[in-house]
């Protein structure tokens, strides 16, 4: 039997995946992404590709020519359901922090670079939309009139981040995130590596993934308009600073118009989509394996050897099962600790989307031109600090959701699966056969094994089963899977500014 401690599976996985979607050098263009807050779901939301057709069908314009699956009613649920899980709020309280710092899941770090911040999916029943709904009800801003100039100016950098031409912006991003993603790939693979098969196509190959890289972000400045973009985005920021009354007025406004109503459920949402909006049937994602000896390269002990730190006291854990119908329908939960992992190897496509919200302008959020109203009602919810920008934080919402993670056609092989007396395998096949155990999830952390994910829908038990287990233990996974965001942390919010003499609301 070739076995490695099952810990070592879940550490090396997340450390892998955090990688794949945070790590990178120093001198990528771009510089360090801002959301580098990683929230899991453990294990994985499965969708269908189906559920994100309201992204690019117009589904809020009525066509009497849909039918079936694509109808306006059906859309209208697959978008209540992505606002409902995209728009969730980190919950502070689920961050496991160790002394005078974050813990951190199983994160590499290096020195000098900034440490990555993981937890898991926990929502509370509060949104992004409930709490910045409130903002906008019961924060006063600084009593101030505009300028004509001002307001000329405003107007003209708000036709250039607005309509086609931010669309534009944001398609040549996604482009750019994807070259980043298979390049960040094959370093992080080459920086802990001791095959040196490994290390050696990556000083083949180094060059060709840094000019499609480079060449994305060439593309993205030109043809993407950035620094144009983001140099209207900023101007617009300084400017409101002596116009936040009617830029109040204006985020009001936006928010109201952006209002859903599912009519066969009655629940109201907030107009939330993905860019790019047709991701789910592209060819565009990024493969790729994770063998064996990949898992002890990206364990604790791997990471010591490459002077890189794991910190290992929080972990993924190793392959779990989470049942609804054994023992009398009593909930438990199986953990595979033993298992026979010679010729061990995963792997699946992989991918991120831009999560786009129309309603929400964090710009005025994030600015010290509001303060909470002396007079606001008390709200259970609602904290005296959205973030207290703290180490760790608290409050009301530390963060909020930039990018949906997800994979799919994951395929997992080794030996533990091809042994007729194993109780993993014995397991998958109690879930195929539709028999006693019909309930259980198997997971590998966030990445679902039996295909069935956390999140309730309504699917049938045999469309939430989408697996096979071949004589030869492959086990092969349909469909797609949401594992993850990465999120923006807020500093500390409001921090009003001592300099403002009268303030309405």
């Amino acid at each position: 039997m070739s076995d490695f401690v099952a810990e070592d599976l879940g550490t090396a996985l997340l450390t892998k995946l955090q990688g794949m979607f945070t790590a990178q050098p120093d001198d990528i263009p771009g510089g360090p992404p801002e959301d580098r807050f990683l929230v899991w779901c453990i294990p994985g939301l499965p969708f269908e590709p189906e559920g994100f057709e309201f992204a690019h069908r117009g589904m809020w314009e009525d066509d009497e020519d849909d039918e079936g699956d694509y109808s306006e009613q059906a859309q209208l649920h697959a978008a209540e359901r992505w606002a409902r899980v995209a728009n969730f709020v980190p919950d502070p309280a689920s961050i496991p922090y160790h002394g005078d710092r974050f813990g951190t899941m199983g994160m590499l770090t290096r020195e000098g670079q900034n440490e990555v911040l993981s937890t898991t999916f926990e929502p509370d029943g509060q949104t992004v939309a409930s709490i910045y709904r409130s903002f906008l009800d019961h924060s006063q801003v600084p009593d101030t009139e505009p300028t004509e100039e001002q307001q000329e100016a405003i107007e003209e950098y708000r036709e250039i981040v607005t309509g086609e031409t931010i669309e534009t912006y944001e398609n040549y991003m996604v482009d750019y995130e994807l070259a980043l993603e298979e390049y960040l790939d094959k370093w992080l693979d080459a920086q802990v590596s001791d095959d040196p098969r490994v290390v050696r196509r990556w000083s083949r190959m180094e060059d060709v993934y840094r000019r499609r890289l480079n060449m994305a972000h060439d593309r993205w400045v030109s043809e993407g308009r950035k620094h144009e973009v983001e140099d209207a985005m900023a101007r617009i920021s300084q400017l409101e600073g002596g116009n936040v009354t009617q830029l109040k007025q204006e985020l009001i406004e936006d928010f109201r118009q952006f209002e859903e109503t599912n009519t066969q459920s009655g629940v109201s949402f907030y107009r939330t989509s993905v860019t790019p909006p047709r991701f789910a049937e592209s060819d565009a994602w990024n493969r790729v394996e994770f063998t064996r000896e990949m898992v002890e390269e990206y364990s604790e002990e791997g990471f010591e050897r490459e002077q890189i730190q794991a910190d290992a006291d929080v972990s993924i854990g190793p392959i779990v099962a989470l049942a609804g119908e054994y023992d009398e329908e009593e909930e438990i939960e199986r953990t595979y600790e033993e298992i026979d992992t010679e010729d061990f190897e995963l792997s699946f496509e992989y991918t991120q989307v831009k999560i786009t919200r129309p309603w929400f302008s964090p710009e005025l959020l994030f600015s010290n031109a509001w303060r909470w109203d002396p007079n606001m009602p008390e709200l259970d919810y609602l904290t005296t600090d959205l973030s207290d920008g703290a180490s760790p934080p608290d409050g009301a919402m530390i963060g909020y959701a930039t990018n949906g993670l997800f994979l799919r056609n994951v395929e997992l092989r080794m030996a533990e699966l091809r042994k007729e007396d194993s109780e993993l395998r014995e397991d998958f096949e109690r879930v195929g056969e539709g028999g006693v155990g019909l309930d259980v999830d198997i997971s590998l952390g966030p990445i679902p094994l039996s295909g069935g994910g956390s999140y309730e829908e309504e699917t049938s038990e045999e469309e939430s089963k989408g697996f096979e287990l071949d004589a030869d233990g492959t086990l092969s996974v349909d469909g797609m899977q949401l594992i993850g965001f990465r999120c923006r942390m807020l500093p500390k919010v409001p921090n009003p500014s001592d300099e403002v003499g009268e303030w309405i609301g």
